[in-house]
């Protein structure tokens, strides 16, 4: 190995696009800008073997609503999306590396 850490952490962000299509017919397909936020860890074994874990968080912004009661306690903290319909996943994922 190098004198680079074993045991590395990195967070992630990024933005794009996600196409909803429901698999109804006379439902048509969206699509809606969508963010993501995560983060995880990389362990090195040996300079050639590792594992990676991983959790994401990505939401996509459905609609607004403007009437009715609503409650998101999740989002409250992070953004001000009063009557906002988000569709949220939730993802994570743990994999062997190989370094060439």
């Amino acid at each position: 190995m190098t004198d680079e850490s074993r045991l590395r952490p990195f967070v992630l962000v990024g933005a794009g696009v996600t196409n909803l299509a429901p698999d109804r017919s006379h439902v048509n397909s969206i699509t809606r800008f969508a963010w993501v936020f995560g983060g995880g860890v990389k362990h090195s074994f040996s300079k050639h073997l590792g594992v990676r874990l991983q959790a994401k968080w990505s939401p996509t912004y459905i609609n607004t609503i403007t009437e009715g009661v609503w409650c998101d306690s999740v989002l409250v903290w992070l953004l001000d999306q009063r009557g906002q319909r988000l569709s949220k996943e939730f993802d994570g994922t743990a994999g062997l590396t190989f370094r060439f």
